[in-house]
């Protein structure tokens, strides 16, 4: 996902995470988000959320692209 404000909303209301850099604004720590690294979770899902009027970036690609490479 690409939108970090949409990434945000999605985890206030779910059970999810957001991979990235680990950085929160004020108005992060505010919203009471925390930033934490992932270990010794055993397996688990990655996957995306992209606006389908939207064209993904050859990053973006490459990104889903190993993804599929390194699934089990």
């Amino acid at each position: 996902m690409s939108d970090r404000a949409m990434a945000y909303s999605l985890l206030a209301l779910g059970d999810a995470y957001v991979t990235g850099s680990g950085y929160l604004t004020q108005e992060d720590r505010r919203r009471s988000l925390v930033s934490v690294p992932i270990t010794d979770l055993g397996q688990i899902e990655i996957g995306y959320i992209c606006n389908p009027s939207r064209v993904l970036s050859e990053l973006a690609l490459e990104y889903i692209e190993w993804l599929k490479i390194i699934t089990v």
